[in-house]
């Protein structure tokens, strides 16, 4: 199999103009509201999570997990107990804010929000390759006014980690497999899926050479294991440095995650939101993503790339398996999803049917209404994940 084909001209000024106008639109009115949120805000929700730096246009932006990228950026790894469930390649990009928190949370916000916008692009390009430019429009705007779309803004690694896995995926259909591998290797230093990389990486390379193994090239082989490599080397690291072993996988159970069947965590949400145990909006956006997961790989699973979908069912199960054990338990599920990219893609295709276009204007009212009201709570600082 050749490697696809380059897009015209106008295709690419095409996917400039959506990736611009959904990521204005987006970061302007998700942002409106997150400083809507921060400024009804008289104390953070959560009395012992971290209040944000004291910049207040930067405040809102800074929450929860962005106290450990920061930390890791000034101090390194000295909270061997949580700071090494984060990787090292976002806090390193934050030193080029200096050596205050303020200067590397102005940064953060920076890289994140240029990440996202690259990410946009890069998704448009890559969704075309398969489906075409009007399912490529529906997945960049599906993605950028996702509920929890805020993240990408924020302190956090979604948008660089976004940005580094489509940058590897869209060079393995390229086949530049030198790009694949140092993209892949750089998203296996930011987040813990290196693994799931790898593997999606593979089956790209060896349904290029149509499954022929004796087709098979060291060079290829080489850059496509570098999220592996990426993700085994920064383990052994913590070992040498700390002296604990899979030490990102042990400090998870400081944020009181464990194994589990995936079901577990999917059944005591499920019960507990129709007992009222745990009747809330972002449990119930948890468990929408999971069920609309399943739905749309039985629907359209067929047409998906296997290595897209590997990278779609690993990143859920990776949430479910090794899960929180005080509820709500699938947290974490809304943000998470946000760079699996076959799901947007997946939804994308299921807008597209015919079926769906009288309920088009509802549907997008109320997908928009559902991203403002997360926006707004996560400038309250609730715990969305």
């Amino acid at each position: 199999m050749t490697p696809e084909t380059s897009p015209s001209g106008n295709s690419l000024k095409e996917a400039w103009k959506t990736t611009i106008l959904a990521f204005l639109a987006s970061r302007v009115l998700s942002g409106l509201f997150v400083y809507l949120g921060h400024i009804h805000r008289s104390r953070i929700s959560d009395p012992g999570a971290w209040e944000g730096v004291s910049h207040p246009w930067l405040n809102p932006w800074t929450t929860y997990d962005s106290v450990y990228y920061l930390v890791i950026a000034r101090s390194g790894y000295i909270f061997e107990n949580i700071t090494t469930a984060f990787f090292p390649f976002y806090p390193w990009l934050l030193k080029l804010g200096g050596s205050q928190q303020t200067g590397m949370a102005a940064a953060g916000v920076i890289i994140s929000n240029l990440s996202f916008l690259f990410a946009l692009f890069l998704l448009y390009r890559l969704t075309e390759i398969d489906f075409g430019p009007s399912v490529s429009k529906k997945t960049v705007w599906l993605l950028a006014f996702f509920p929890t779309t805020s993240f990408f803004s924020a302190v956090y690694a979604e948008s660089i980690f976004l940005l580094l896995v489509l940058g590897s995926f869209f060079s393995a259909r390229k086949g530049k497999w030198e790009f694949a591998g140092i993209c892949g290797l750089l998203a296996s230093l930011t987040r813990n899926p290196g693994a799931l990389i790898f593997v999606g990486l593979a089956l790209e390379y060896f349904r290029s050479v149509d499954y022929d193994f004796r087709r098979l090239r060291f060079p290829p082989l080489f850059f496509i294991s570098q999220p592996l490599i990426g993700f085994i080397g920064m383990q052994f690291y913590l070992w040498h440095k700390l002296g604990i072993p899979m030490a990102g996988v042990a400090s998870q159970q400081s944020f009181y995650r464990s194994p589990g069947w995936p079901w577990e965590a999917v059944w005591k949400d499920f019960v507990g939101f129709f007992t009222y145990l745990h009747f809330d909006l972002v449990t119930f956006i948890n468990l929408l993503v999971i069920f609309a997961t399943v739905f749309l790989l039985v629907r359209f699973g067929r047409i998906l790339r296997p290595s897209y979908g590997v990278f779609l069912i690993g990143l859920i199960l990776m949430n479910l398996i090794y899960y929180i054990k005080i509820p709500p338990h699938t947290t974490g599920t809304a943000r998470y999803i946000l760079t699996a990219f076959p799901f947007f893609q997946l939804l994308a295709l299921l807008v597209e049917k015919n079926g769906f276009r009288a309920l088009a204007r509802p549907m997008a009212g109320t997908y928009a209404y559902t991203c403002f009201l997360f926006s707004f709570l996560f400038g309250l600082k609730s715990f969305l994940g």
